[in-house]
């Protein structure tokens, strides 16, 4: 979606006052379902009725990709959404923007480089096997999947992303839980009316609080093992150089906690759910990973012989995408579907 005054009022078309009233619990509970319905009856390029902004969605791939892509520059990040998420996250890479955004990138782009990635995939073994081990030991065990998955996810970061393990930092966990079960519901593209409430501001600040001191806590963790390659140790290097500070290092690793867990688990839970709707699929998932060599050997080969199994999660991002809507800021004029 894009907000700003580039878009013409008189021109785009789009649903009416009245219209929006009466689908005002369809936008609030399965927004998704408002938005296609709207794309379906007004075209590529629609306006919403927001007052003090021009509102439109976009969902022509060519727009898309002209809006993140080939004219990126005429778009900013200026926008609810992600205002809302820099509550929690501050100017971490999924908020910032423009020279901020640069400049952390480059310092955090070696963590990323392909053969760091690679040499991930026998740690991410590891660190799933025990957590299986830890918590699935009973023949039958009834779970919360979507917590499990926010565990296990979070293990895997920690472990990958940051070379410290969230052992026994379940306030850390559950602080960040709460603090973006508090943001998300804020940050809806068509959301109405004044936040927050005292009570979920007061809420807020207090998760923060927690997680504030857990990244301090953290990062001492860091300092206290060998160096390594992971983006936490980056961000310690570039902290003693004089080259960030102390508060862009918690962004960071912020962001990084946020980023990394939340949507890939959201990921995981549906496709479980959909495996067990589809009993012939699990079992041709089964096979695949049953051929796997031992975790010892697996890197990125071992991952992309995974055919099957990249179809399956490919439909499972189709059918359930975590993130389901993406906002920019139009900063000067610009022209899609003409």
């Amino acid at each position: 979606m894009v907000d700003g005054a580039a878009a013409a009022r008189g021109d785009i078309p789009g649903p009416g006052g009245p219209e929006m009233l009466a689908n005002i619990r369809l936008m609030r509970r399965r927004p998704p379902e408002f938005l296609a319905q709207c794309a379906r009856g007004y075209g590529p390029v629609v306006r919403f009725p927001i007052p003090k902004a021009d509102v439109v969605l976009i969902t022509d791939p060519a727009d898309v990709r002209r809006v993140l892509q080939a004219n990126h520059t005429a778009y900013g990040k200026g926008t609810l959404q992600y205002d809302t998420l820099a509550l929690v996250t501050g100017s971490g890479l999924l908020a910032s923007d423009a020279d901020v955004w640069r400049r952390m990138r480059r310092l955090l782009s070696p963590a990323f480089h392909r053969e760091t990635v690679d040499g991930m995939a026998g740690r991410i073994s590891s660190v799933s096997s025990e957590w299986v081990r830890r918590n699935l030991s009973a023949e039958s065990t009834e779970i919360d999947l979507d917590d499990a998955m926010l565990d296990l996810s979070l293990s895997i970061v920690s472990e990958t992303l940051l070379g410290v393990s969230f052992s026994g930092r379940a306030e850390l966990i559950e602080a960040v839980s709460e603090a973006l079960r508090i943001v998300v519901a804020r940050a809806q593209p068509l959301t109405l009316g004044d936040w927050p409430p005292t009570s979920g501001k007061r809420r807020l600040d207090e998760a923060i609080a927690v997680v504030d001191a857990a990244v301090e806590d953290l990062a001492s963790s860091r300092r206290s093992q060998p160096p390594g390659a992971d983006a936490l140790w980056l961000l310690i290097e570039a902290l003693d150089q004089g080259v960030v500070s102390a508060r862009e290092v918690r962004d960071e690793v912020v962001t990084l906690i946020v980023a990394g867990h939340e949507t890939v688990a959201a990921t995981l839970t549906w496709t479980w759910y959909l495996l067990t709707q589809h009993p012939q699929v699990e079992r041709r998932v089964q096979r695949e990973a049953d051929g796997l060599p031992g975790p010892e050997t697996w890197d990125a080969n071992t991952l992309a012989s995974l055919t099957y199994t990249s179809a399956v999660i490919d439909e499972c991002l189709r059918l359930y995408p975590p993130a389901w809507v993406i906002t920019r800021r139009g900063l000067e004029p610009d022209v899609l579907s003409g």
